[in-house]
């Protein structure tokens, strides 16, 4: 389960701080899928920054399965993030001077996976988004289609607990935006816990409950996992 309790973040612009959140409480329920919409500058990447361990918060309380993971020490936070946490973004992020299947493996390698099982994972990743016959492309070789499911096949093959996906068919025509919510949709089946921030009405109705971010917190319909924001 990921709980933010009273969650506050800032950065500074100039001498100008910016509250992204403020007393932000929710709990995302372990197998749950939820999406969150808001307004372009509210801060829905800087909300799954948090949840995916690439920012610290400024005050409050951020937990794990009941640990709490905002005070950790850098390293110990890589390691949660690298073992248990996928991340699929709108522009894809794949390193472009690396196939298909080198792109999938370095996520297993970060992972701390042995070598001699990451090849075989990352085929078998592959296969499940239909893209067993690109193994040895390049990313510039791909459709925007093609190259969001590598991201995914990136982000799934590690077994992670907990998917991130910031905009993930913002980029795509409506037959990959499709093909990609039913491939999320198969990872939530199996149990994983999918937490997406999306503009697309479509792809938010893909989600179990859709919740808004607004004035720093998240409000959405009452729900066993939520917490009044």
């Amino acid at each position: 389960m990921l709980e933010l309790r009273d969650a506050h973040y800032a950065y500074h612009l100039g001498s100008r701080p910016l509250n992204i959140l403020q007393g932000c409480s929710w709990r995302f329920l372990p197998g749950s899928f939820t999406a969150v919409r808001a307004p372009s500058g509210a801060g829905k990447t800087t909300l799954l920054n948090i949840l995916g361990l690439m920012d610290r918060l400024t005050a409050g309380s951020y937990r794990i399965n009941g640990e709490e993971v905002s005070s950790l020490s850098d390293e110990r936070q890589s390691l949660i993030r690298a073992r248990s946490i996928g991340f699929l973004f709108q522009n894809f992020r794949l390193v472009p001077d690396l196939d298909v299947r080198a792109n999938v493996v370095l996520a297993l390698e970060i992972a701390g996976v042995p070598q001699h099982e990451r090849r075989a994972r990352a085929e078998a990743a592959l296969e499940q988004v239909g893209l067993q016959d690109r193994l040895t492309h390049l990313p510039p070789e791909l459709s925007g289609g093609e190259a969001q499911r590598v991201a995914l096949a990136r982000a799934l093959v590690k077994n992670p607990q907990v998917l991130l996906a910031d905009e993930p068919t913002g980029n795509l025509d409506p037959v990959n935006r499709e093909r990609i919510l039913r491939l999320m949709a198969a990872y939530h089946a199996g149990g994983g816990t999918v937490v997406m921030v999306t503009h697309d009405a479509q792809a938010a109705a893909a989600a179990e409950q859709v919740v808004e971010l607004r004035a720093g917190r998240l409000r959405g319909a009452a729900s066993p996992g939520g917490l009044p924001g």
